[in-house]
């Protein structure tokens, strides 16, 4: 298997781990720190809200950006777990390990109190 077979392979079963931490997850974007979209893939059988070209482009981007300037405050509030986005059709939630970003998609309808459980659980996957 040559390297580029493994790496898919790795990041098909790292978007499944992270799928399985919550059937409400719609959508896992991955990048790394550099703005490289690493994955972009919706949750089988799940309708995109959106262009693939959007999603492409807003985790390439977007999320680096907005984690940079919520980490600002983390001097004063203590580490950044996770940060969320609620838009009236859809909420977001975004974390930062050391090397990559994960930007998830859910329901509107889902409450946020399990974004703590969220967030060890990709801590756990992503390291």
């Amino acid at each position: 298997m040559q390297r580029s077979e493994l790496q898919t392979n790795y990041w098909d079963r790292t978007v499944e781990r992270i799928f399985n931490l919550d059937q409400g997850i719609r959508y896992v974007g991955i990048s790394d720190l550099e703005y490289h979209v690493i994955v972009s893939k919706m949750r089988p059988g799940t309708s995109s809200l959106t262009p693939s070209e959007l999603d492409w482009n807003f985790v390439s981007m977007a999320p680096k950006i907005m984690v940079d300037s919520a980490q600002r405050l983390e001097e004063n509030c203590g580490p950044l777990q996770i940060m969320s986005v609620r838009y009236r059709r859809v909420l977001l939630a975004i974390y930062r390990s050391s090397q990559h970003i994960v930007m998830l998609s859910f329901e509107s309808t889902v409450e946020s109190p399990f974004l703590n459980k969220l967030a060890k659980g990709l801590e756990s996957i992503m390291h």
